[in-house]
């Protein structure tokens, strides 16, 4: 039998004693809710240890499809933008309900690919790309390379969440190529300035505002609701110390709301949508369900548990240590708890390009049969 991962194995036994805990203390009336909460959190982990723990040629296999995946995935969007395959409708909508075979130019946003919102779109589409970034090898005109991805997110994606998330990530990679800098400013700023998509009006109407309330006040709105869910259960977590509980987010998140000073009547997408009352609502990134679920002591350890992975991949190339901090950034502030893109990719990563981590991932783990 294969080792088992005691990092995994600590992170299951903290998910699981809250899940018991809350629900013993909820009388189980969100059992089902209880059970899928922390499936959400095991997917993309159940993922990601065991491609730490497999064997390498295996890893080798699944690496050779993220070319191909990302081709198909740039291929698709500009189809869907194109309206060629908009007949496809229906088929879209059996496989991804809330996705589209169309673009959604109309509405200001670009297209989906096969996700449910160009936003997430955008967001698993750099993930994949900065994987492929990472893995390949001898890439011929990487610069031009680069900049034609960030075009392709900001005219075809058209996500103001994936055209940020890709400035950082290209700009942790180009940090010192000042020149690059010269030439990348003034073609970005003759976008924002021309170019209306969702992206570049937020930005415009972000850029017109001079007073710090007043931009806090327009993110706030902005966001919707993901950067108060985001806020409000840091804010959460530092008051209750070992969180409200996996599956009580219903009750916990509205709580979370009031407790960080946020009121419905002052957001729009309350005030608007849900008559200036707060809903449930699960906070938008990895890091700040935790910190709502199981509180700062739950979410440190985590971090704790986590962190020989984070310091193999800082100590690699830029390329890499790019991507580590794209994932991190999107683990505290962005993502679904459930999406494996960004677990995927930094695990392919961690096993095919850093050398040094193969000691980090045999120092704990736990053989069960050697146990006996």
């Amino acid at each position: 039998m294969r080792s088992i991962n005691l990092r995994f194995l600590i992170i299951i036994f903290i998910l699981f004693l809250s899940v018991a805990i809350s629900a013993l203390l909820s009388n189980f009336i969100y059992l089902g809710e209880h059970i899928r909460s922390f499936l959400a959190y095991i997917n993309p982990l159940l993922l990601f240890f065991t491609l730490m723990a497999v064997k390498k040629v295996e890893i080798e296999r699944i690496a050779k499809l993220v070319p191909i995946i990302l081709i198909f995935l740039v291929s698709l969007g500009i189809t869907q933008l194109s309206g060629l395959i908009a007949p496809l409708e229906p088929f879209f909508k059996f496989l991804i309900p809330r996705g589209s075979a169309d673009s959604l130019v109309e509405f200001g946003r670009g297209v989906t690919l096969l996700s449910t919102e160009p936003a997430r779109a955008g967001y698993e589409l750099l993930f994949i790309y900065a994987g492929w970034r990472s893995l390949a090898d001898n890439i011929k005109y990487p610069i031009t390379m680069d900049f034609l991805f960030f075009l392709y997110v900001a005219v075809i994606i058209q996500s103001a969440t994936a055209v940020l998330l890709s400035l950082l990530y290209f700009g942790v990679i180009y940090v010192t190529r000042v020149w690059i800098y010269f030439l990348a400013i003034p073609i970005v700023l003759i976008t924002i300035l021309y170019v209306d998509t969702r992206a570049t009006i937020l930005i415009r109407d972000l850029a017109n505002l001079n007073d710090l309330k007043l931009i806090f006040d327009f993110l706030i709105d902005s966001s919707g609701f993901r950067l108060i869910s985001i806020i409000s259960s840091y804010d959460y977590a530092i008051s209750n110390l070992f969180g409200g509980g996996v599956g009580l987010w219903q009750e916990t998140s509205i709580q979370a709301m009031y407790g960080a000073g946020f009121q419905p009547t002052n957001i729009d997408f309350f005030l608007l949508a849900y008559d200036s009352q707060f809903i449930s609502i699960r906070p938008s990134s990895f890091g700040a369900n935790l910190a709502l679920d199981v509180g700062l002591f739950g979410f440190l350890l985590f971090l704790l548990l986590l962190a020989t992975y984070f310091w193999s991949i800082f100590q690699e190339s830029r390329i890499e240590f790019a991507l580590g901090i794209l994932f991190l950034f999107s683990f505290f502030f962005i993502g679904e708890v459930g999406n494996p893109v960004p677990w995927l990719s930094l695990a392919l990563v961690l096993r095919l390009r850093c050398n040094r981590f193969s000691t980090f991932n045999s120092a704990m783990t736990f053989n069960p049969r050697a146990a006996l």
